[in-house]
């Protein structure tokens, strides 16, 4: 089965980090939503998709599953 975003973030934020590259992989259209309209040279890119990757981090450790989906919070921290 599947894993859900619930069980990957509840795992990521346990340390694991292969649950944290499947969410990576999951949302790194949201990230590359975000990157896509700013401006900035393409050797500066890799470095805000990174921060892009930290802040999916801290949703994670931030997460909680009683005020949103994982896929809402995750848009409002990115």
């Amino acid at each position: 089965a599947a894993d859900t975003d619930l069980d990957l973030v509840s795992r990521a934020a346990a340390g694991d980090h292969a649950a944290f590259a499947k969410l990576a992989k999951k949302y790194e259209g949201l990230i590359n939503g975000i990157l896509f309209p700013i401006s900035v040279p393409e050797e500066d890119r890799n470095d805000l998709y990174q921060e892009g990757l930290i802040g999916l981090y801290k949703a994670v450790l931030l997460y909680d599953p009683s005020l949103s989906s994982f896929s809402t919070w995750s848009k409002v921290r990115a």
